[in-house]
């Protein structure tokens, strides 16, 4: 019997370790925005997204919007550690962009903090700006 018992909680600690080591952490979801022209961002979204990316952890957020000529253009972001966001931009429904950009950016920077050290007059509304990005990859719609 106390063999068996001894099994049991191997097996549950086993167990515990598995789950607690998931290699596929949970992604924070900070929810979706339609920022169309003269409207203002979702500003509880993007702080999400900045405080994820100040902690470090994983998380996610889309930005929909309008080229001036009314064609759909959408970001999505994915907080991938405290030193890395990846941005997909997909302008492949925008009759003047077309391509479909993966970029990596190292950080992204409370507008405030931006503003002072760039002298900048980004709005507050807009709550981070992305800074050291480069384009990973890239390809043509259709």
């Amino acid at each position: 019997m106390r063999s068996a018992i001894v099994a049991l909680v191997g097996v549950l600690m086993l167990a515990g370790c598995l789950v607690a080591n998931d290699p596929t952490p949970s992604v924070l979801d900070c929810g979706v925005e339609d920022q169309q022209i003269e409207t203002n961002p979702n500003r509880e979204g993007r702080l999400c997204l900045l405080t994820a990316f100040q902690e470090g952890r994983a998380a996610r957020f889309e930005s929909r919007m309008t080229s001036i000529e009314g064609d759909p253009i959408v970001r999505r972001y994915l907080v991938v550690s405290a030193t890395e966001v990846q941005i997909e931009h997909d302008a492949s429904r925008d009759r003047f962009g077309g391509a479909i950009e993966v970029l990596r950016c190292q950080r992204i920077v409370p507008v405030a903090d931006w503003n002072r050290v760039m002298n900048d007059e980004m709005r507050d509304e807009e709550v981070f700006v992305e800074d050291s990005c480069d384009v990973i990859s890239s390809r043509q719609a259709g």
